[in-house]
């Protein structure tokens, strides 16, 4: 059945259909036999399909099946961003910023993250928000806006902008809300970005159940995060266990 889907799609493919191009592209790609997958993305992405212009050019860019271009992969890469592919807008937004393949230019690199972001696209969204936070790669510092845009991906599922919420809350930056409030705002984000496997948030959730801040206070909770975090590599997370257990308190 698998062999018959096979050549019906690449008969298809044969006479032009620019659908079942891409969908033969992605056959050899899932395959790993790129050089195939490259000549058919190619051919879909020259009929205007913005997937195959997109993974054209992050083909160009790792140099899968085809020589390795900067140059080439910006160019594909800004044809799909302007049909309105997030991932595309946010690659290239990246590609602006850092003046790969194409002339650096922050200011198309803050428009093009905008888009993405404007279309929910979780790491653009969590790139602006930073951007905002820390006043520079082509924004000016504004609070609002980098919590806005924080705020936007870690309800959709970014590790790391879970984290950074959980820093706002924690760190009571603001001060809209109750004390009590924030402390369990903190540590609810910090256990959505700890679920994740973001080792900031697990050891930061960790540190919660230590002193209990926001939640019950729970040594073997605290314990299992810092583990977790001190698996990944996290400094602060395998000094407190070294010392935890020089202390009998793990």
């Amino acid at each position: 059945m698998k062999k018959l889907l096979f050549w019906w799609q690449r008969k298809k493919a044969e006479q032009g259909n620019a659908k079942a191009q891409y969908k033969l592209a992605e056959c050899y790609k899932k395959d790993k036999d790129f050089t195939q997958a490259v000549v058919w993305f190619r051919k879909a992405a020259e009929q205007g399909i913005a997937e195959a212009q997109f993974n054209l050019a992050a083909c160009y860019a790792g140099g899968a099946g085809v020589v390795q271009d900067d140059a080439i992969a910006a160019d594909w890469m800004q044809k799909a961003a302007k049909q309105g592919l997030a991932g595309a807008q946010y690659l290239f937004a990246l590609a602006c910023y850092e003046g790969r393949g194409i002339a650096k230019d922050v200011k198309q690199s803050v428009d093009w993250l905008q888009k993405a972001a404007e279309q929910g696209y979780t790491e653009a969204q969590y790139e602006l928000g930073m951007r905002y936070d820390e006043g520079n790669r082509g924004v000016k510092k504004d609070d609002e806006k980098a919590i806005y845009w924080l705020a936007k991906a870690a309800a959709g599922g970014n590790a790391e902008a879970q984290f950074c919420v959980g820093k706002t809350y924690r760190d009571h930056k603001g001060q809209m809300f109750s004390p009590s409030y924030q402390m369990n705002q903190a540590a609810y984000w910090f256990r959505q970005s700890a679920k994740n496997g973001y080792a900031e948030g697990q050891a930061a959730l960790a540190a919660c159940y230590m002193t209990g801040f926001g939640v019950p206070r729970n040594i073997n909770q605290s314990r299992y995060w810092f583990n977790k975090a001190a698996e990944q590599g996290h400094p602060a997370a395998q000094l407190m266990l070294s010392m935890g257990n020089r202390k009998n308190q793990f």
